[in-house]
């Protein structure tokens, strides 16, 4: 697999390592990735990465037509069967989402990584403001950016993590024909997320991963983990998480604690 050179370069830049150097060596990947304590600024990096990228899916059932996605990339191998849809701040001021696309990366790049990681922006006009106000003033404590969570314009208050109920009883009905409603919308959160239940609709997408931080004053992010027992939990879950984290490599699944140093 010939990786995307741009995260050749940001993982250099971050690191200044060439993590090819670890291909069929996970402990030692594990070791060096977690030996560098991430930053703000380095995951300023990575937004800048996928901000700048997109990927295109296919109206779901309806693959003669096609779904373009901003602020999206591909990590891993493309042609690989199981799949994860990651995402990072779908509130705007969590971004540390965007560490586990590096770990991913990094991992793709010592070809070790087993599925192939769809990595999006979620709440992209928010994550921007978030970034613009982080430059402004770089210094400052996370809890102070906290009114980038969701845009505060006129039409954009709708949060992604609160999806109408009634959105939910027309996705089982007819998941095609509310994609289509609510890429049509005039409010573009709606239509942002269209656009990644777009790559949620894949066949190949086993689990939407969706990391979260807490704003804690006054020393700034603390990060939500998934204990050993809760993981287990879902491992062995029967009913509705049955087969929740099938397939999925365990190095994705849970955020390591203390990688976002501030």
């Amino acid at each position: 697999m010939v990786q995307d050179p741009r995260i050749s370069r940001l993982l250099h830049d971050i690191f200044g390592l060439d993590f090819k150097q670890f291909k069929g060596n996970p402990e030692n990947l594990k070791a060096a990735f977690y030996s560098h304590d991430l930053t703000l600024f380095d995951l300023r990096q990575v937004f800048n990465l996928i901000n700048a990228s997109e990927l295109s899916t296919p109206f779901p059932d309806e693959p003669t037509r096609s779904i373009t996605i901003p602020a999206s990339i591909l990590i891993g191998k493309p042609d690989a069967t199981e799949a994860v849809l990651c995402l990072s701040q779908v509130h705007g001021n969590e971004p540390v989402g965007l560490s586990v696309m590096l770990f991913a990366m990094a991992m793709a790049e010592a070809d070790l990584l087993r599925c192939k990681v769809y990595g999006a922006i979620g709440n992209d006009s928010a994550a921007r403001y978030y970034w613009e106000a982080y430059e402004d003033n770089p210094d400052s404590p996370p809890y102070l950016r906290a009114n980038t969570r969701t845009l505060v314009g006129e039409e954009e208050k709708i949060d992604l993590n609160r999806f109408l109920p009634e959105r939910a009883v027309q996705a089982r009905e007819n998941r095609n024909k509310l994609i289509h409603m609510l890429l049509a919308s005039d409010n573009v959160m709606l239509r942002r997320g269209a656009k990644l239940c777009s790559i949620a609709c894949l066949p190949e997408v086993e689990m939407i991963f969706d990391p979260h931080t807490s704003r804690q004053e006054p020393d700034g992010i603390r990060t939500i983990n998934i204990s050993g027992t809760q993981l287990a939990r879902l491992e062995h879950a029967e009913g509705h998480h049955a087969g929740l984290l099938r397939g999925v490599p365990r190095d994705i699944r849970v955020f390591p604690a203390g990688l976002l140093g501030n």
